[in-house]
């Protein structure tokens, strides 16, 4: 204690001897203002050996030609890249890309939003609708595609039945068999697969809707249909635009189910850019043309991100 002019005893302040308190634990602490940076460093390795690494190894090999059998590579610039841009089978494999693309994510936001709706709905049951709706989500890839083939199969499939008896598939046969139908089937199976996401996020987005709201609807006369429209929809503008660029790239990149599925066939008619890799690459041993596709890939998932962020601003991702 100090004394004053007058010799009285002056304390000092509590914020004082907290602060000198704190600057000796700081100074004592054997890792000093260190410790937090220190917690970032597993995080940082992880992004560095599982996404930088791998991308930048996939961008230098796309500019080699890589021999599998000698283990040796030639250094051929850009001539992967302006090859796949005359390759047929290329650009049907991109346009089957988003064929796969807009109608999985399209079906996926539309069920998603059925079933959201169902779920918000007051009810005793609901808690086992919301359990039965969740289970597609759940399931493995391998069992959906087993579970799938078998309903759309040419002999016993109750599926194949189904469509036989209203006419829109021929006797014995299974829509994975058909060009025309092959495609359409499979983007059912990934609406089924995918759409419990969209499920969630959307009856998670109807709990912030303000009750005051539908009861002054209510009250001057609005329907349903017109609250539907007017008050739940533009409630979910925002989440519905994230939804679209998550399941977008999801969909882009999608690979087992697909493959599982059809394996790409029949004649390449399901046959998407990340069908298109595999094959290039575990089958043909080209990993140099396989790393430039799965390059273009990136690029365009990179875009369709941009695109977002500058449309709507990088705050609402």
């Amino acid at each position: 204690m100090h004394s004053g002019p007058t010799g009285s005893a002056v304390r000092p302040s509590r914020a004082a001897v907290g602060a000198v308190a704190f600057g000796r634990r700081r100074n004592w602490s054997p890792t000093g203002g260190y410790l937090g940076s220190l917690f970032l460093v597993p995080t940082l390795v992880f992004l560095v050996v599982l996404i930088a690494y791998p991308v930048a190894y996939n961008f230098y090999l796309s500019f080699q030609d890589y021999n599998y059998l000698l283990g040796v590579s030639r250094f051929v610039g850009p001539r992967h890249y302006v090859q796949l841009l005359y390759d047929p089978v290329f650009w049907r494999s991109l346009a089957n890309n988003l064929v796969w693309t807009i109608g999985g994510v399209g079906g996926q936001l539309v069920l998603g939003l059925a079933a959201a709706l169902l779920v918000d709905t007051p009810g005793r049951g609901m808690v086992v609708v919301r359990t039965l709706l969740l289970i597609p989500y759940v399931v493995p890839a391998i069992a959906t595609a087993i579970t799938w083939r078998w309903m759309f199969n040419d002999f016993y499939g109750i599926l194949s039945f189904v469509l036989t008896a209203v006419g829109l598939l021929p006797p014995q046969t299974s829509p994975f068999a058909s060009v025309e139908l092959a495609m359409p089937a499979a983007i059912c199976v990934g609406i089924w697969r995918g759409f419990p996401f969209a499920m969630i996020v959307y009856w998670a987005a109807l709990q912030t809707i303000p009750a005051a709201e539908y009861e002054a609807a209510q009250v001057d006369g609005a329907g349903t249909l017109q609250e539907f429209w007017n008050i739940t929809l533009p409630h979910l503008g925002h989440i519905t635009l994230v939804l679209v660029v998550l399941r977008t790239l999801w969909m882009f990149n999608y690979f087992d189910l697909l493959y599982l599925l059809t394996k790409g066939g029949p004649a390449g008619a399901t046959q998407h850019l990340p069908i298109l890799v595999y094959i290039t690459s575990f089958g043909l041993f080209r990993f140099g043309e396989a790393a430039a596709i799965a390059g273009l890939m990136a690029v365009t998932a990179g875009l369709i991100v941009t695109l977002y962020v500058r449309i709507h601003g990088p705050k609402e991702l």
